[in-house]
């Protein structure tokens, strides 16, 4: 058993290939920004855990690596409870924050009630009607209005910043994400023996899949590329045909890279 973590056999087995990111996102479809999470272990920076384990998947095999093996050391939380702690965190800030926005309110209008105190002293020696106009009802009842319009904007200005938080950690659509997994509606086609013609062009990948294996391994040389050769157990393809290889068809790479095929060895 390895004793690398999954980015770490990643971002090896990316190199030992001689690919970039950009080729690795070419080739998989997956965005580079997502691979980069993979080979970092931040699948918080993944949409949802199951697309960041459909993405596991497919780099796996683009890069011929075990992906059940690499799903095995997936971490068991979920990005939701990471999500929900910051959400959690930015309450508590916001309720602080007005917490002590209404002590201070409170302690201005509390020193305001205690200057009025000196007010029944100078109020039997005829100076009451001056401190009642400078220090009357009507300032307190401005700075308790000026206080709760101040409170209410800020509310407002809280309440908007909760809900921008909580829809970003909490929205999953496809705009989000580019996905490469396979699915039931891509599922391979059942074949009961090998192709016969592979179309080869110097330089880019031939299109090996369904093909015997000698007869992939020659294409590929022909195109220019070293064979690697996986096996694997699949019920579509009859054994010794060709059922996936990686990278994909069409891709033009520099020549003596290496091309992985995984032969059938029957159901």
């Amino acid at each position: 058993m390895t004793k690398y973590g999954i980015g770490e056999q990643l971002t090896r087995a990316r190199l030992s290939r001689n690919l970039t990111i950009e080729e690795a996102e070419q080739g998989t479809r997956i965005s580079g920004r997502f691979l980069q999470a993979l080979e970092q272990e931040r699948f918080e920076k993944i949409p949802a855990p199951v697309f960041a384990k459909g993405f596991l998947r497919s780099y796996a095999q683009f890069l011929g690596l075990n992906p059940q093996a690499l799903l095995a050391l997936y971490p068991q939380a979920t990005d939701t409870k990471t999500a929900r702690s910051k959400v959690i965190g930015e309450k508590k800030l916001i309720q602080n924050s007005l917490k002590k926005l209404r002590n201070a309110g409170a302690s201005e209008i509390i020193g305001g009630n205690e200057q009025i105190g000196p007010l029944n002293k100078l109020r039997s020696g005829g100076a009451g009607v001056i401190f009642r106009r400078q220090m009357g009802k009507g300032n307190v009842l401005r700075k308790l209005s000026g206080r709760a319009l101040l409170t209410i904007l800020l509310l407002i200005i809280v309440g908007s910043g909760i809900f921008v938080v909580v829809r970003e950690n909490t929205q999953s659509g496809p705009e989000n994400y580019q996905a490469n997994i396979s699915t039931i509606e891509n599922s391979p086609t059942p074949i009961t023996e090998a192709s016969a013609t592979v179309k080869i062009n110097k330089g880019i990948i031939p299109n090996v899949v369904g093909q015997d294996t000698e007869a992939a391994k020659e294409a590929i040389t022909a195109a220019g590329f070293v064979t690697k050769n996986l096996q694997d157990h699949n019920v579509d393809y009859p054994k010794g045909v060709v059922f996936d290889q990686s990278p994909p068809p069409g891709i033009e790479l520099a020549p003596g890279r290496t091309i992985t095929i995984m032969t059938s060895m029957g159901p």
